[in-house]
């Protein structure tokens, strides 16, 4: 396309024949993939447990008011609309399972049909097809839908604030620059990371205006200011205050550790998705092809949308973020680009061989082999309610493992699979150093986790006291005799782990291992004696008490 596309405004030629809306029929696959992908999200969804940094909004609410969440992105990352709409819900109508998730889970299953709607003008329809079948397949986008942090909302609005600058533009129309700074702000609030993405557009307009014949600091002003002040205007009151008021956080962030290649090789398998080194290196040569496909078929959205995912990778290489030696934490702060790059593929599997030469076997093949390489779809049929826990922590390669089996978790795996409930206490809430999935995998049973809080316990870390507004179900307070002894929904054993760091075979994360202090279970074995409920099993790891039905 013609170099004017690039540097002036006004309305551009018309789409591609692929980008018509056309007639419902036509697009039969995307209504397919939409389908799928949001079952993928759905899945016993409200039975998954809460885990990692899924807790810190949890842990802000029973511990700061309104004004502190909302001035304050806090050194472990609230995210602070999620965190007011979190507290919001525990005053008023509680926080059950369906409130905790439903913000990550519609988000994730409206980018199934805002982001190809977004994307068709500028791609032929079989490649939006693709791409609408890889976005519902996408490991990373299907785990972060299902998981209570902004990451979904964020990839979310970044494409709107793409898409709305764009179409500003491309038309010079006034609402859409209101429309980059209302999605581009909100990205920002809900993540402030995604920052670079989002302002990319105003760089790459820059850019531009200078090259072009007519540039200049006038131009440059009269080009850049809709935009800039839309952003501007709307990220000021919501991001101003938390960076004014504790500029400390946002430091003690940055500067942790810069990735080596092992780190970033971690990362880029966590990004598409895929197991295999092989498999991963097949999408970046597939989105290498499409993205010089994409330039020239849309060079002015593919300027905008490849130089967006390259400054967020820059700038994520330059803050050397806390955690950053870890593969999944550059993964989900690229986030936002993991769309961008999924067009790329689309249109660079339209453009190989394979898909011109078997057009209707491109998207089903492509996205089939990303699924079957991914293991999500096992490892949520096989230990759902462990999901993010069992997929990330094997994809970095460092699962939680113990020493030894307890016998009594082999002696369960005898019986019927879920055919027992367990309640285990106590946990570690964090990723790396719960053995819970692993033991799960062994005996095949129903797990919650037991909290000693209101029991034995003033409270710690990965619980929360009785009487809070928070009721999720994975969850029950060994104080809560009814719920433990409920006819239908009560534990058959109580299970107590002596020293949790002492059944790991490696400590995965130390960190976290010296700041969560386990609570004295004593008070809560004596309690759980009293009751007259019988100890079945003991050993140097655990305490197994049989919970009575009828009383």
């Amino acid at each position: 396309m013609a170099e004017s596309e690039i540097t002036s405004p006004g309305r551009s030629r018309a789409a591609a024949p692929g980008a018509a809306p056309g007639r419902l029929a036509t697009h039969w696959p995307w209504l397919l993939a939409i389908a799928v992908g949001t079952a993928l999200r759905g899945f016993r969804l409200l039975d998954q447990t809460p885990v990692d940094d899924e807790w810190h909004a949890l842990h802000r609410i029973l511990g700061m008011g309104y004004g502190e969440i909302a001035t304050n992105f806090g050194l472990v990352d609230h995210c602070i609309p999620l965190t007011l709409y979190l507290k919001l819900a525990a005053d008023s109508v509680g926080v059950g399972d369906l409130i905790f998730r439903l913000p990550s889970f519609l988000a994730g299953v409206a980018s199934l049909v805002v982001l190809p709607a977004l994307a068709r003008r500028h791609v032929e329809r079989r490649d939006l097809h693709l791409f609408a079948g890889l976005l519902a397949v996408a490991p990373l986008l299907v785990v972060y839908a299902r998981t209570a942090r902004p990451y979904a909302i964020a990839v979310l609005f970044c494409f709107l604030a793409l898409a709305a600058f764009e179409r500003w533009w491309r038309e010079d129309a006034r609402p859409r620059a209101l429309a980059y700074g209302v999605w581009g702000a909100l990205a920002c609030w809900f993540l402030p990371v995604v920052a670079p993405f989002v302002v990319a557009p105003l760089v790459v307009l820059a850019v531009a205006t200078l090259a072009s014949r007519d540039g200049g600091a006038r131009a440059l002003l009269a080009r850049l200011g809709p935009p800039a002040l839309a952003l501007g205007a709307f990220a000021a009151p919501l991001l101003l205050p938390p960076l004014l008021l504790h500029p400390e956080v946002v430091a003690a962030k940055l500067g942790g550790a810069r990735p080596d290649l092992a780190t970033l090789g971690r990362g880029a398998r966590l990004f598409v998705g895929a197991a295999s080194p092989w498999v991963t290196g097949l999408f970046f040569v597939l989105a290498g092809v499409g993205a010089v496909g994409l330039a020239r078929r849309a060079p002015r959205f593919a300027a905008l949308a490849l130089a967006a995912s390259a400054l967020q990778a820059a700038a994520l290489a330059a803050a050397a973020p806390n955690y950053g030696w870890l593969g999944i934490v550059n993964a989900r702060y690229l986030l936002p680009a993991l769309p961008v790059f999924l067009l790329c593929v689309a249109v660079g599997t339209g453009q190989s061989a394979f898909g011109r030469s078997a057009p209707a076997l491109a998207a089903p093949v492509l996205c089939a082999l990303l699924l079957a390489n991914s293991h999500l779809a096992t490892t949520l049929f096989d230990t759902q309610r462990w999901l993010p826990n069992r997929w990330i922590t094997e994809m970095e390669g460092t699962p939680a493992r113990p020493a030894s089996v307890p016998v009594f978790y082999r002696e369960l795996a005898l019986r019927p699979p879920g055919s027992v409930q367990l309640v285990e206490s106590p946990w570690y809430y964090s990723l790396w150093n719960n053995l819970l999935p692993f033991y799960e995998q062994v005996h095949r049973q129903r797990v919650r986790v037991g909290f000693a809080t209101g029991l034995c316990s003033t409270g710690e870390w990965g619980e929360y006291p009785p009487g809070e507004g928070i009721d999720l179900s994975p969850f029950v307070h060994l104080s809560d005799v009814a719920a433990l002894t409920d006819p239908r929904h009560g534990a058959d054993y109580v299970v107590f782990h002596r020293d949790l760091v002492g059944e790991m075979a490696e400590v995965i994360d130390p960190i976290d291992a010296r700041a969560t202090r386990q609570p004295d279970l004593r008070g809560c074995i004596d309690a759980v004696q009293r009751r007259g409920w019988p100890e079945v099993y003991q050993d140097e790891s655990i305490r197994v008490f049989a919970v009575r039905r009828d009383g």
